[in-house]
């Protein structure tokens, strides 16, 4: 079982590592980011309105990018919301704890866009969306843990 926790473990940081890339890194070369790493608010490409981006989008007609952004987002934290339990006893039950540590993950990805403007862009949406992806994630959890053998904590 030691070996498994410690296989998970490293599976977790992996998966932050990833997160890492697809959020803040995209397709951006190091050198690049490197030469445009500059901190300054970027208020005006920030949306701090809940689903405003979501519905600008299908609004202006972009469907299939409002789709993939909504089902990107919350793809993107289901293992979140999958692994904290495994990991951390904590998690197994309380769901305010994993919901919080979800939003301050992806808060913090969110205040980098905000501060640096060569990552993207700040989105209320994509905070709502990424916890609710955890929340996916802890209720297959809690769907597969008598297959798991954990025990309740």
């Amino acid at each position: 079982m030691k070996l498994m926790k410690g296989i998970l473990w490293c599976a977790f940081i992996l998966y932050l590592a990833c997160l890492s890339k697809i959020i803040l890194i995209k397709h951006l070369p190091i050198s690049i980011i490197l030469q445009n790493l500059d901190v300054r608010l970027n208020l005006n490409q920030s949306n701090f309105v809940p689903f405003a981006t979501i519905t600008d989008y299908f609004a202006l007609g972009y469907t299939w990018i409002s789709i993939e952004n909504i089902i990107g987002n919350i793809i993107i934290f289901v293992p979140l919301g999958l692994l904290l339990p495994i990991l951390i006893g904590k998690f197994r039950k309380d769901i305010i704890a994993l919901l919080l540590v979800s939003f301050i993950i992806s808060f913090i990805f969110e205040l980098v866009q905000l501060l640096f403007p060569i990552f993207g862009s700040f989105d209320v949406d994509d905070l709502l969306l990424n916890i609710l992806g955890a929340l996916i994630g802890y209720f297959a959890f809690r769907l597969s843990r008598k297959n798991l053998n954990l025990k309740p904590e």
